[in-house]
């Protein structure tokens, strides 16, 4: 990476794979084993000249990687093999997304970050590809930080 680390995660079936993002906005796929990198993932940058940060990832089972990012991103990225690409991308957010949690089915996504809003975003098992991800609900708890 160029420039600091800000999210690592292991793939929960793979033992060998690991994932890690930072503030170049790229999102690279790690052989453990080896210690090398195998694949990298350059993040929608929107028209914008700096790379988004990447405060938080979350992988699942399928090997989705989803990422939430300074520009209030919350993107969906397929890194099943070296190509990879983003399957969706949601703007739900007025600031940076710094965490994000997933349920233990993998069929919801929630996140939540500077403005204090939890987004959730539902999976349709039955759709593939970028129909398969959906924005579904959101939350302000209060305004009075």
């Amino acid at each position: 990476h160029e420039g600091r680390i800000l999210a690592v995660k292991w793939h929960p079936l793979e033992e060998e794979t690991l994932f890690s993002a930072g503030i170049d906005g790229m999102i690279r796929k790690w052989d453990a084993n080896k210690g090398r990198v195998v694949a990298m993932f350059e993040l929608e940058r929107f028209g914008k000249r700096t790379p988004p940060f990447v405060w938080s990832m979350v992988v699942l089972k399928d090997s989705t990687v989803i990422v939430g990012d300074s520009y209030g991103q919350v993107q969906f990225w397929d890194c099943s093999d070296e190509t990879g690409f983003l399957l969706k991308s949601f703007r739900e957010h007025k600031a940076d997304v710094l965490t994000l949690a997933c349920s233990h089915d993998e069929t919801k996504i929630f996140a939540s970050g500077i403005d204090s809003r939890v987004s959730m975003f539902a999976c349709n098992p039955e759709d593939e590809g970028a129909n398969r991800w959906v924005y579904s609900y959101s939350h302000r708890p209060h305004t009075h930080d």
